[in-house]
């Protein structure tokens, strides 16, 4: 791979170059890419504190990045305006082994780059295809709004059919579920793919995954998983309950917080009948675990609260983000899984309890 960048009014400032800053933990292994470093490329994922390949690139005439890609992988541009302290960060693109130039006219936020290669192609022509179900948003800061999204698989199903190697739809497919979480559309449209995708690493990765996930679905057992040395989550954390929430959740996400104060009057109503809930916070460094604790005990939540300090609840249930719900019966059988709004948990609950 070889990428030529063309800075013009950037001339001696830097820019990151890497994986979309809104992909949730957990894809790692099939978003990660490595450049040549070099005195203009430099990796900053460490710096910035960031899971995914992040690259600071010093702009000068001339420059060439360089690296090895197994297929192509999105990627988007982020450059800090100093004199207004804004940052600016360009829509998706795809970088793979092909020779890709990009000119930097004026970076602005969602501004989509013209590069001209087989994977962009491809995808400014599926996205054309499915601009009918987005609403653009006139915020520059603000994702556009999808409004159908299941009218948005069937253009996909369409589209792979008629493009069944493009890996732009597979990406389309991988992304949604970064963002909208599980669905069984998704499945449904994998198998359209040639035997071309299906045979590659980024199919076969993203499969892996959804297998898991689907290990936890509704109607499976949940696994046993250690937490830590004196914490776990088996069969028998169930049996002395009716039904058991558990609420895998962050001191970092707003939603989680504000679910806290419905989860607690829920709790305080049913527990009498055998109701109870589990935290399981993916908080691993010590002031976010004091954080942690302090919200709860500011909700008066008197259940029992783990921290998944080895990120073994995240492997073995696949939670890629939060906050995420399970409902679980005395035999350890998953009721619901359920990712997003509590409103919709808390509702399965009162129906349980109704029976």
């Amino acid at each position: 791979m070889r990428i030529k960048i063309k800075p013009n009014q950037y001339l001696g400032d830097s820019v990151f170059f890497g994986v979309p800053e809104d992909v949730p933990k957990g894809f790692e292994d099939i978003l990660n890419f490595k450049l040549a470093n070099n005195s203009s490329v430099q990796d900053a994922s460490i710096e910035i504190g960031y899971s995914y390949s992040v690259y600071k690139i010093k702009l000068k005439e001339n420059l060439e990045v360089t690296g090895n890609l197994e297929y192509p992988k999105p990627v988007n541009i982020l450059y800090v305006d100093q004199d207004k302290c804004i940052p600016c960060v360009t829509k998706i693109f795809y970088i793979d082994n092909q020779n890709i130039n990009i000119e930097l006219s004026k970076i602005s936020n969602k501004q989509k780059l013209q590069i001209d290669s087989p994977t962009n192609n491809d995808y400014n022509k599926l996205k054309s295809e499915l601009s009918s179900v987005y609403t653009e948003s006139n915020n520059p800061f603000e994702m556009d709004s999808l409004t159908d999204f299941s009218r948005k698989q069937e253009i996909l199903r369409q589209y792979i059919l008629k493009n069944p190697s493009s890996y732009a739809a597979l990406w389309e497919i991988i992304l949604d579920y970064t963002t909208y979480h599980e669905h069984p559309l998704y499945q449904s449209n994998l198998k359209y793919f040639s035997n071309t995708i299906k045979n590659g690493n980024l199919y076969k990765g993203f499969s892996k995954k959804l297998k898991i996930l689907n290990s936890t679905n509704s109607g499976k057992f949940m696994p046993f998983v250690r937490i830590d040395s004196t914490n776990s989550i088996s069969k028998s954390t169930f049996g002395q309950y009716k039904l058991t929430l558990i609420n895998y959740w962050a001191s970092t996400c707003g939603p989680c917080i504000k679910s806290l104060p419905d989860m607690v009057k829920l709790r305080n109503e049913y527990h009498s009948q055998g109701f109870e809930v589990i935290g399981v916070a993916d908080d691993i460094v010590i002031t976010r675990m004091v954080k942690a604790n302090n919200i709860l005990k500011k909700n008066n939540a008197g259940w029992i609260n783990m921290f998944d300090i080895n990120e073994e609840f995240k492997k073995k249930v696949y939670a890629n983000g939060y906050p995420l719900y399970f409902l679980v019966d005395s035999n350890g059988k998953i009721l619901l899984r359920k990712a997003g709004s509590f409103d919709y948990v808390q509702n399965e609950v009162r129906e349980y309890f109704k029976k």
